[in-house]
């Protein structure tokens, strides 16, 4: 199971995964995944944890806003030891050493307590826990926190009225509005008033209504109920009232039929809330819409809400950075995602409906439009369902013949072959209840009449059976196991071309429980791999239905898990030498696969084991092989369900060195899976398919092979200056070859620059021949302050292409350089004159802001703001001499330090020459003028003040 929670405090959704039911020989899994600002996610953070948590829930226990864990550890008994530890988070992903509550709990039968929801009950500002009977639900344990990890058992409240379940609908909401949390209970609806200390009140019950969601479906402040009507198994939505009660009269009647609620949220941001259910098609979505309406539902093969541990809430946020609403789920030995789009759709594989159920499946191009095509067997008959060529395909329509349907009974087998030598695709269906059919095609969708085979053809068993001309006449034969205990045999029935078959039987050394063929001796004539009870037989085919030599193969090596007991037995080339391999299962271990690498001439190496990875509750039903990812390599596709249906399907590509990797999960749906691999979408690339045999209606899922890309990132500059732009762009790459086209669209996510996520739109261009497809994105980054970013561009997965990331890409960031230059005004200035200084401080950008420190000879004289790039300063009255003046710039962390060249300045002594037009005047009786002039000596600079001082004579 996972949980999400922000453990390191940056703002994002972090998971904690833990597996109680992990491999064998091991302790419970528990791992710390933390979110990337690019969307990914590290690799798993193993996290020890004492004692072994069943349970988990992500909690803020002591208020430092960073995640913490609450686990409880049960054990069963009258009384039973309740176990419950805190887990202190540290911030980084890591916790402290636990703090241990012990509950002792006296229940009327043996229980298992859990936590279900957590809030401040109490008024103390502290964070309280709710536990809950899980086996019987009809007390509620509050659990009082002390805000550092210790809890007290409070006061128990036994509720009014309650019902067994797997799930739990219990809320914490302050529906009256007193400040005061109080206890919504779902099953059935109950509302508790909280007191405030930690107490409820004795409770309102609203009907007889169960399983219900709180949310306000009617925008009037006020939580309304979403629940399911007892009495009539229908879904209604009950008004809630300001005093914390619902009406009981319905205000809507949605139709959610046939699923379970999981989530009620806005997924496409109209601000009406959306219904997130479960059903047997998978993931259900009803968007909201006016007037307490639904769109039509959108399903999904994603298990959102379902796990090995049965239904529980989904994960509902933005786990990739775009601000859109994404799911999440675990499933097989992980979590899978399915990323939303915005509008309320999700990135997730849509199921196709083919009739009421299936039972068998075939694929094949039956119209021979090049596109393959599905035929299902169930009710109310064989549907053909056109492949349109793109992966989806068009509505199931039945395969008639005169008289009568083709109803060939949710238990038969179909299987597809030329059986006639015509070039048509045949079909042949088998049932338990029926005689077997024949139906000849015509290449064009539609088949003759069925033609019944003899009574011998029906008594073979065809489980496990497949097609193949074992006697190399052109036409299509069957080969079938039979487990009859204590001895088997293996039927080959080679067709006649008339519907009818020659049945002959192989004996076995014990029960036969599956066949391969396949030529393993290189003598062009094919050849069978049984799996029997024990062990595993090859017959060497003499090339007309019959085979000369049967050759036990070596003793597979013990697994842990008792005696080998092979089961499906599939071939492939997993080396890459040109020689059959095959791989069997294990009916007796999910853990391991077993592969015998062939020789060539007949004969195998010693078996060795696969590390399937699988989980310990789940089985075997499906094995495949084929060459997925293009490497020339086989890889193995096995799928199979667990308990509480979910489908357990993997892939596990060979690698060089006959060594596979460590495989990697699918989702496709519920139940148990039947794997199909075609080209579906007519790519060149081999795709998925996977029927249902759980859902009603029968439905089944196509997984399309999405191209492997590659991505680049490259940068104009690694190191530029403050104030200079850094150009990014961002490649992706992906082979093509005839029947590629790039996808309509994609994108890219840049991660390590300021304002990260930052997502750019990426276009693919045409190659030449046999030339790769290539898409790039430019991003130009300015304004970046001085510092090193680790960049990296992220290709978002899309219908076609597989998400793949860059290498880092460091750009350095150095403060810019800055040049300073100095002036001065008046020049000369004289003694006793005030000196303006104007500085101009110039960079790669404009300098706004920073001081200029004066300098005189060394001696500091004054400072000045820079604004714009200026900066002047009025000096006091210089004294008259030599002055070396100098301008030091200095500024924050954007710009580096300069100074001015030093400007040289003479200052000289005012000084002044008088002299008058005539030395000697004389005075008449109207006086005498004459003209006095004043002359600067060197400069002057001041004010003169002329005297008469009297006159001789």
């Amino acid at each position: 199971m996972a949980i999400q929670a922000d453990f390191n405090g940056d703002g994002r959704p972090d998971f904690f995964y833990y597996d109680p039911l992990y491999r064998p020989n091991t302790s419970i899994r528990t791992e710390i995944l933390l979110s990337h600002a690019d969307g990914s996610y590290s690799d798993p953070l193993a996290v020890s944890l004492d004692g072994t948590p069943q349970q988990c829930h992500p909690y803020d226990i002591n208020g430092d806003h960073f995640a913490d864990l609450v686990c409880i550890s049960f054990a069963s008994g009258s009384p039973a030891l309740q176990v419950m530890y805190s887990f202190i988070g540290n911030g980084d992903g890591t916790f402290q050493p636990s703090i241990r509550t012990d509950i002792s709990i006296n229940n009327d039968f043996y229980s298992s307590v859990g936590v279900t929801i957590a809030g401040d009950i109490n008024g103390d500002g502290k964070l309280d826990v709710i536990l809950t009977n899980l086996d019987r639900l009809n007390t509620i344990y509050p659990m009082l926190g002390d805000g550092a990890g210790h809890f007290t058992l409070g006061k128990p409240l036994n509720l009014r009225y309650y019902s067994s379940g797997v799930r739990l609908y219990d809320e914490l909401h302050d529906v009256n509005g007193d400040g005061k949390l109080d206890l919504l209970y779902g099953q059935p609806l109950q509302v508790y008033l909280g007191n405030g200390d930690g107490t409820f009140t004795s409770g309102f019950i609203a009907g007889n209504y169960q399983n219900c969601f709180f949310t306000d479906f009617d925008n009037d402040q006020h939580l309304d109920a979403e629940c399911v009507d007892i009495s009539s198994n229908s879904n209604i939505i009950l008004h809630g009232n300001p005093d914390g009660t619902f009406n009981t009269t319905p205000i809507a009647t949605p139709d959610f039929s046939n699923t379970t609620v999981l989530a009620i949220k806005d997924l496409n941001g109209d601000g009406m809330p959306d219904v997130i259910s479960l059903g047997p098609k998978g993931t259900i979505i009803y968007l909201g819409k006016p007037g307490l309406k639904f769109a039509p539902p959108i399903a999904y093969s994603f298990s959102a809400g379902y796990s090995n541990f049965g239904v529980t809430d989904p994960l509902i946020d933005d786990y990739n950075g775009d601000g859109i609403l994404d799911l999440a789920t675990t499933a097989f030995d992980g979590i899978y995602i399915a990323y939303g789009r915005g509008d309320g759709s999700f990135r997730a594989p849509r199921p196709t409906e083919s009739g009421t159920a299936i039972g068998g499946i075939a694929v094949g191009d039956f119209d021979e439009d090049g596109a393959p095509d599905v035929i299902t067997s169930g009710s109310p008959s064989l549907l053909l369902n056109h492949g349109k060529g793109d992966g989806t395909f068009a509505t199931s329509t039945p395969i008639q013949r005169d008289g009568l349907a083709a109803n060939a009974g949710i238990s038969s087998q179909v299987f597809q072959g030329d059986f006639n030598g015509d070039g048509h695709l045949d079909l042949v269906t088998n049932n338990s209840g029926s005689l077997a059919q024949i139906f000849f095609g015509k290449g064009d969708g539609t088949f003759s009449d069925p033609v019944f085979a003899s009574s011998t053809f029906n008594f073979i068993p065809f489980q496990g059976a497949v097609v193949a001309d074992i006697n190399g006449d052109g036409r299509a034969d069957l080969i079938a196991p039979n487990n009859s205990y204590p001895t088997g045999d293996v039927w080959v029935m080679l067709s006649n071309g008339d519907g009818s078959f020659s049945a002959q039987s192989i004996a076995t050394f014990n029960s036969a429980l599956s066949v391969a063929a396949g030529d393993v001796n290189g003598d062009n004539k094919l050849d069978l791999v049984v799996s029997i009870a024990g062990g595993v037989q090859i017959f060497l085919g003499k090339g007309d239905g019959t085979f000369n030599q049967v050759v036990s193969a070596p003793a597979a090596p013990s697994t842990g898990n008792g005696t080998f007991s092979p089961g499906q037995a599939v071939f492939g080339d997993f080396d890459g030498d040109g020689k059959r391999d095959f791989v069997v299962t294990n009916n007796l271990s999910t853990y391991y696969l077993t592969i015998y690498y062939g020789n060539g001439d007949g004969t195998f190496s010693a078996p060795s084991t696969i590390a399937t990875g699988v989980s310990p509750t789940g089985l075997f039903l499906n094995l495949a092989a084929h060459d997925l990812n293009g490497d020339g390599l086989d890889d193995l596709l096995y799928s199979g369900s667990s308990i509480y249906q979910v489908a357990e399907i993997s892939i596990l590509h060979a690698k060089p060195g006959r060594t596979f990797d460590a495989g990697m999960g699918l989702l496709a749906g519920f139940g148990t899976l039947t794997p199909s691999i075609a080209d579906f979408n007519k790519d060149g690339r081999p795709d998925l398919l996977f029927s249902n045999s759980y859902a009603s209606p029968g439905i089944f899922t196509v997984l399309l092979n999405r191209e492997s890309t590659g991505t680049t990132l490259t940068v104009d500059h690694t190191a530029i200056q403050y104030g200079q732009g850094a150009g990014f762009t961002a490649q992706v790459t992906f082979s093509a070859d005839s029947t590629s086209a790039p996808p309509p669209s994609a994108t890219v996510i840049l991660s390590g620059l300021p304002g990260s996520p930052v997502t750019l739109p990426i276009a693919f261009s045409s190659p030449g021949a046999n030339a790769p497809f290539s898409g790039t994105a430019r991003y130009e980054a300015i304004n970046l302050l001085p510092g090193t970013y680790n960049v990296t561009a992220r290709l978002n997965a899309s219908c076609c292409l597989t998400p793949s990331k860059s290498a880092v890409t460091t750009l350095v960031v150095a403060p810019a350089a800055t040049t300073t230059t100095l002036a001065l005004t008046p020049v000369p200035p004289l003694t006793g004159q005030p000196a303006t200084l104007r500085v101009q401080v110039s960079s790669q950008t404009t300098v706004t802001s920073g001081t200029i420190t004066f300098f005189d000879q060394g001696t500091q004289i004054g400072t000045a703001p820079v604004a714009s790039g200026a900066a002047s300063f009025t000096t006091s009255p210089l004294s008259a001499g030599a002055h070396s003046i100098t301008a030091v710039f200095a500024s924050d962390q954007n710009f580096l330090t300069s100074s001015s060249q030093p400007l040289t300045v003479t200052v000289f002594d005012r000084g002044y020459q008088l002299t008058a037009a005539q030395t000697n005047l004389s005075l008449g009786a109207n006086g005498s003028t004459d003209l006095v002039t004043l002359s600067p000596v060197q400069g002057f600079y001041g004010k003169v003040t002329l005297s008469w001082l009297g006159h001789a004579g």
